[in-house]
């Protein structure tokens, strides 16, 4: 699919293997490489509520600043 959003591309080859809870961290950490105010274009193209996408982005926060070395993997 060559004009397929490469956010799109890589949610349909990674959901069947994700559990929802996974899915949603990847979601969370693909709006954050987005960049600002993404999780709304995250949200339209996957189909995961913004508010969660949103909380999964603080929860990945969250563990980076406890555990700075899963950060910089």
């Amino acid at each position: 699919m060559p004009d397929e959003d490469p956010t799109a591309h890589r949610h349909r080859l990674l959901k069947p293997h994700l559990t929802a809870d996974e899915l949603r961290l990847w979601a969370a950490a693909e709006a954050s490489v987005r960049g600002p105010n993404a999780s709304a274009t995250v949200a339209r193209i996957t189909g995961i509520p913004e508010a969660e996408i949103q909380r999964a982005q603080e929860q990945l926060r969250a563990r980076a600043k406890t555990d700075p070395k899963r950060s910089s993997a």
